[in-house]
């Protein structure tokens, strides 16, 4: 895996079918679940109807992308409205000002939930659980 992610951040964003060429050996399939299973760093896009790999770092997104992850899910605990998926993805692109779903090409619901895990800097542990980004109690895990 750390192979094939040197690969991906050589060039920022590769076609799958680039990748695959990279690594014959490899299938689709397995090549996406060794990315999704052992990486962080990597997401899967749709650039111009291609499934390609992007880095995170080559989103273009910086500390103040997580810094508004933070202050969303503050407002959200303060109104006590469960941080679901759908709320998070309409407050951050109007925050924004651009749907974020389209604006990085992110494919599925799965990818979402992945990129925000990301860019989530903040001191209390979350975690996706049905659809919604919610605190977990360290004591019970």
């Amino acid at each position: 895996a750390q192979k094939v992610v040197q690969t991906i951040t050589d060039y920022g964003c590769i076609t799958e079918e680039d990748l695959l060429q990279a690594y014959p050996v490899f299938s689709g399939s397995f090549l996406k679940e060794l990315l999704e299973k052992y990486t962080d760093e990597v997401l899967p896009t749709i650039i111009n109807d291609f499934l390609c790999y992007q880095t995170i770092d080559s989103m273009g997104l910086d500390e103040e992308f997580s810094e508004m992850i933070l202050k969303t899910l503050e407002e959200l605990d303060r109104l006590s409205i469960c941080p679901s998926q759908e709320i998070l993805h309409a407050l951050l692109s109007v925050k924004l000002g651009y749907n974020v779903r389209d604006e990085y090409s992110i494919p599925d619901d799965k990818t979402f939930r992945r990129f925000i895990s990301v860019y989530y800097t903040g001191s209390e542990k979350r975690n996706w659980k049905a659809g919604n980004f919610v605190g977990v109690n360290i004591e019970n895990v």
